[in-house]
Formats: C-alpha cells, sequence, structure tokens
C-alpha cells in the first residue's frame, strides 16, 4: 500500500507545479506594449513641418547615417527615432552623410 499513496501524491504534485509553471509562464508572455498612433502637428504659415522616422527592426541597424539637409547637418537617423523638422516652404536637398565604412 505505501507504493500506491507515493503515486497518488507524485501525481498531486506534478500537477500542482504544472499550474504553478502554466501561470507563471503566461504572465511572462503578456506585452502590454501600445504603439501610439500618428496624430500630425499643425504647421505655422510660414513654416513646414517634415517628420523623419525610421523603425526600430531594419537592415544595418548598427549604421546611423547623418541626415542633411541643404548640406547642413541635422541629427544621426537612430533606429526607433521620430522626429520633426520645421523648415522653410520651399525646395530642401535631403541627404546622407557618408561613413568611411558606407558609400553614399
Amino acid at each position: 500500500m505505501p507504493q500506491v499513496t507515493n503515486l497518488v501524491l507524485n501525481n498531486a504534485r506534478l500537477k500542482i507545479i504544472f499550474i504553478f509553471v502554466t501561470v507563471l509562464l503566461s504572465a511572462c508572455s503578456t506585452e502590454t506594449k501600445t504603439i501610439k498612433a500618428f496624430t500630425p502637428a499643425a504647421a505655422k504659415t510660414d513654416a513646414a513641418l517634415v517628420y523623419i522616422y525610421r523603425p526600430n527592426k531594419m537592415a544595418n541597424a548598427q549604421h546611423s547615417p547623418g541626415l542633411t539637409i541643404n548640406d547642413e547637418f541635422k541629427f544621426y537617423l537612430k533606429n526607433a527615432i521620430n522626429s520633426q523638422l520645421e523648415l522653410k516652404p520651399g525646395q530642401h536637398h535631403f541627404g546622407f552623410q557618408a561613413d568611411n565604412i558606407y558609400s553614399e
């Protein structure tokens, strides 16, 4: 009879451990990442707003090229950036600064 009692207790322990692990794993898997919807800002009457966005996951993620507008450096385009620039109305030339490793 003692072997039957151990078998029943082992099964009960296994069930309790299984339920406990299942609850812990399910709690770890829930992500509460909310993505904020894009809402453009109102531009001034004598200016234009330009939005620059680089996704978090993309090719060449280690490379952050510099953004130039009309041959003037503005900032580096790093992953997951969301920036806005205010420019005067008219034509503008956007470009990337070349690194020593990469070509334009």
